[in-house]
């Protein structure tokens, strides 16, 4: 028996999580496309920087159907549910339509399959295991621009009453 905690829960059906399971995420990265192959997803190389899980599910029957009313959540269209964006060095953002360079930080929602390490007292989820590109965002309609315009403005300015 361990000793550690559940996971969490299945956001469709409430079943407790096993320690692999799938998610509906935005991820933070920047991709290098500088290694050899005749593909873009061959050719590139994802840096991640973070990932913010917004639900978990014990499986893909569960994550699934849910995956049109968690993009509307976000304020995309439920019909992204079955993108998968291929790794290629410019897309366009799915709310304003700018192209996205993908070599520069950018944001995507995706569905994944994380592993979570219990640590002794949480838990980590680590890389994924594997991930679908549903949306890609741009920096500013990700809030990545505001984020980084504002570290740079000194405190008492960021600071607003």
């Amino acid at each position: 028996m361990s000793d550690s905690p559940s996971v969490g829960l299945c956001h469709a059906c409430g079943v407790a999580l096993k320690t692999t399971y799938q998610a509906f995420a935005l991820q933070h990265h920047t991709i290098d496309y500088t290694f050899r192959g005749d593909t873009p997803n061959e050719q590139a190389h994802l840096t991640l920087a973070s990932t913010y899980i917004v639900a978990r599910f014990c499986s893909s029957q569960c994550c699934k159907p849910g995956l049109g009313s968690l993009l509307q959540a976000q304020r995309l269209s439920a019909a992204l549910e079955y993108n998968q964006i291929q790794a290629g060095p410019r897309h366009p953002c799915a709310k304003c339509g700018k192209p996205v360079n993908m070599t520069q930080p950018h944001s995507a929602w995706v569905r994944c399959e994380l592993t979570a390490e219990w640590n002794g007292s949480l838990w980590q989820a680590m890389a994924p295991d594997w991930f679908i590109v549903l949306a890609v965002m741009c920096p500013d309609c990700a809030g990545l621009a505001s984020d980084a315009e504002d570290a740079r403005q000194p405190d008492r300015q960021r600071l607003r009453v």
